[in-house]
């Protein structure tokens, strides 16, 4: 992907409600906003109603807001109205202008009370959702792509002020951020300690620090590859297996930069085609492994028709050999659901998967297109997914009418998880016990292996990564 301009991300906080550095995560998230290309700016709810005394310097990186309703002329616009303006990091007038929220405060009672309204709407003292309300105005009329406030009132999709702006508290902010820095080239490892690496290296590193134990069998093929010639194809394998699910990963920061999008026909054809790499490297993936484990457990037969997502080949392969193996009941679930992901993968030989915009306003008063991208699930597909464990729902999916329609997000990353874990279980399994009278790489005994970061270093980036959440 050719890398965006560099346009900076303009995130407005929301002062009165940020505490300080309460947990390591809050302090991940002000060591992110020093980041070039993040440009911060705050904004007290607090100040509106009396301006600042005279003569006091201005500001820096601050939107002020004052209420001008009481000197508001004769032709404005009905209700509420405020003055702003906008200081940069010198303290410099970047920009001013007027915004009068009446209509939005209207629309925010009105749709609790049309005929399609959630009937478990939250029920917030006016003043709140008043707040909510005049905050998101404030953020668009500024054009900060992201609000970051934690008050009861924000974060809540049943307020219409949700959808007016893109609120999240400063835990949710982290993967947004880090996203962002990496669409720039920028990968970041550590915030706090300003640590980037190379695309290669963070990737590889995010496999780490989602599949640690992939590293285990990493270890037990390289220790096995020094005494026995054959073994270094096991070796090959292993680091072609994590080669195929490090591409998933960047690929799915693809898909993030196209969900973001607004939704058009080239969108959606370009989330589709991120969406089918996605699934080829995933699928990619499992093949190598099944292959390696073939070979390892001497089963009879060309390795081209090993297949881990099989539940006869598996079952009849696989499972005898490590039936009493640690953890195998967890792996049997984990294998129940890679059918899904194959089924999924299958649709590159014939009717692709077809994205599509939102069947349905997001909420009242909001166009179709700015819902969620969606999917169009084949049947076939559709039918293997019933068929797990929570059924649609646990994939995103619903039935509308006849068609299966899955949330494009909520698919994608079930997917990345469902491997990831099988993986992660499968390589543990293999690599903590010693099969004696099978391949000689099952008979090393080696539990213990490192990535390049450290422990602590791999969670930090499970948390720039949103896979704590």
């Amino acid at each position: 992907m050719l890398r965006p301009g560099p346009r900076k991300l303009r995130i407005l906080l929301d002062d009165d409600s940020l505490d300080g550095p309460e947990n390591q995560h809050h302090k991940m998230f002000d060591a992110l906003l020093g980041y070039q290309g993040v440009e911060p700016t705050t904004v007290s709810m607090k100040k509106i109603s009396e301006p600042p005394p005279m003569g006091s310097p201005n500001p820096r990186n601050e939107v002020l807001v004052l209420d001008t309703t009481k000197s508001k002329g004769t032709f404005s616009y009905p209700g509420p109205a405020f003055g702003y303006r906008v200081f940069d990091s010198d303290g410099d007038l970047r920009s001013a202008g007027n915004l009068s929220p009446g209509v939005q405060l209207e629309q925010s009672y009105f749709a609790r009370l049309y005929p399609d309204a959630p009937r478990e709407a939250p029920t917030l003292p006016k003043a709140d959702e008043d707040r909510a309300v005049l905050l998101a105005e404030i953020a668009r009329a500024v054009h900060a792509d992201i609000v970051v406030s934690e008050t009861s009132a924000i974060g809540d999709p049943k307020l219409y002020a949700y959808h007016r702006a893109n609120t999240f508290s400063r835990a949710q902010c982290i993967p947004l951020i880090a996203h962002y820095l990496r669409i720039q080239h920028i990968y970041v490892t550590d915030p706090r300690r300003h640590r980037t690496i190379n695309r290669r290296g963070f990737y590889q590193e995010s496999v780490a620090a989602l599949a640690p134990r992939i590293w285990h069998w990493l270890a037990k093929c390289q220790n096995a590859s020094m005494f026995l010639p054959h073994a270094t194809a096991y070796l090959d394998e292993c680091r072609a297996m994590i080669g195929r699910l490090l591409r998933a990963l960047k690929v799915k920061d693809e898909l993030i930069y196209y969900l973001g999008s607004y939704q058009n026909h080239e969108v959606m054809d370009d989330a589709a085609d991120c969406m089918d790499r996605i699934l080829v490297s995933l699928c990619g993936a499992v093949d190598i492994m099944a292959r390696s484990v073939h070979n390892a457990l001497q089963v009879p037969g060309n390795n081209f028709n090993a297949k881990l997502h099989n539940t006869d080949w598996y079952t009849k392969k696989f499972r005898p050999t490590y039936e009493r193996a640690s953890g195998i009941d967890v792996l049997d679930d984990m294998q129940a659901m890679l059918s899904v992901v194959f089924e999924l993968r299958n649709t590159i030989h014939s009717l692709a998967l077809e994205a599509m915009g939102s069947i349905g306003p997001t909420v009242n008063f909001f166009q179709q297109d700015r819902g969620r991208l969606n999917v169009l699930i084949p049947e076939r597909s559709a039918a293997t997914m019933r068929k797990t464990t929570g059924g649609l729902e646990s994939w995103g999916a619903r039935q509308v009418g006849s068609d299966v329609v899955a949330d494009a997000a909520t698919m994608i990353e079930t997917c990345l998880e469902v491997v990831f874990s099988f993986l992660d279980q499968l390589c543990a399994i293999i690599s903590f016990e010693q099969i004696w009278d099978k391949d000689q790489v099952l008979q090393q005994n080696v539990i213990s292996a490192e990535a390049m970061l450290k422990p602590d270093a791999l969670e930090v980036v499970r948390v720039l990564l949103g896979a704590n959440e």
